[in-house]
């Protein structure tokens, strides 16, 4: 490649460049870094005065933690909730809650739900009975505008018809908007990995990845827009600076490559006696994998829930 060549490529490619520097610039200034207790972290205060339970989080009802422990993740999950503004809320129980599943369904006249279910109508029940929620209680209006938290529910217990343990990952309010399917099904993941270690700290390190997830998005909101201009800036660019290359000249006629007795071509001929073409519809589920509102369903009492669940 002569000087000449490459005056030509840095010419063309500078603004790409810059481009480029621009948006790696902005994605380090906005880059969301781990909250230190030397940082300056703007804390949010919860508008909520009628939770049930006042400030307990955590509710060990399946003694699967020890005082100290219970201790530790309840200090814990008040300095996050400062840091997103939202409600976490962890709950171990160890006991079939097969008759939260026939209450419920004794109230919608519908056949009973499955084993994987009963632990989420718990879920949402304990949100919305004990007033859950760092803004204010959720409204059970069916709007996913109230009682902003996060709710994981641990049941210890072995449900018989299946012989699995089965735990939830409850979302409300802004919780909801923000949690796709995909994520929730992280956030599990998380709490699953670590349950190896100990207890606590599987809890521990859920808490961690639901501060991180709901403390993010704010950043992510803010990168969007700019990173999809900057995409259709670049775009432009690329199309302009392509529609100016020179083309190839021609250096072949219609007749180049055809010998002088001209060309012969075999006709191939292909008769379908029968075409058959059968669609099977996909309805769409009520989850979203991409975007928020991951696991949406109405409870019991008429509030909007999101979530996902695991078992083990």
């Amino acid at each position: 490649m002569n000087k000449r060549t490459v005056k030509q490529f840095i010419k063309s490619n500078i603004v790409l460049a810059v481009i480029v520097l621009i948006v790696f610039g902005y994605y380090m200034y906005k880059k969301p870094s781990i909250p230190r207790k030397s940082d300056e972290v703007t804390e949010y205060v919860s508008g909520n005065t009628e939770r049930v339970y006042g400030d307990k989080r955590v509710f060990d009802y399946g003694e699967a933690l020890t005082d100290k422990e219970e201790e530790d993740l309840e200090f814990y999950i008040h300095e996050v909730e400062k840091e997103i503004g939202n409600d976490i809320v962890i709950v171990t129980l160890n006991e079939s809650l097969k008759e939260y599943a026939e209450d419920y369904c004794k109230r919608y006249n519908m056949e009973m739900v499955s084993p994987d279910k009963y632990v989420m109508l718990y879920a949402d029940e304990f949100w919305e009975v004990n007033k859950f929620g760092f803004d204010r209680p959720q409204i059970l209006d069916g709007t996913q505008n109230t009682g902003d938290g996060v709710i994981l529910v641990d049941n210890l217990f072995r449900e018989p018809e299946t012989g699995r343990i089965y735990t939830w990952m409850g979302t409300t309010g802004q919780a909801e908007l923000r949690y796709s399917s995909d994520e929730i099904d992280h956030a599990l993941d998380v709490f699953y990995d670590n349950l190896d270690e100990d207890y606590k700290h599987g809890l521990m390190s859920f808490v961690t990845q639901v501060s991180y997830d709901l403390d993010t998005e704010i950043v992510d909101l803010a990168f969007k827009p700019f990173a999809i201009i900057v995409a259709g800036f670049v775009l432009l660019i690329f199309v302009l600076t392509h529609l100016k290359s020179k083309s190839g000249k021609v250096t072949t006629t219609a007749n180049t490559y055809v010998s002088p007795g001209g060309a012969k071509f075999v006709v191939h001929e292909d008769r379908f006696l029968r075409k058959s073409v059968s669609k099977v519809y996909d309805p769409p589920s009520s989850s979203s994998s991409s975007g928020g509102g991951g696991g949406h369903h109405t409870s019991g009492g008429g509030g909007s829930h999101g979530g996902g669940g695991h078992s083990r």
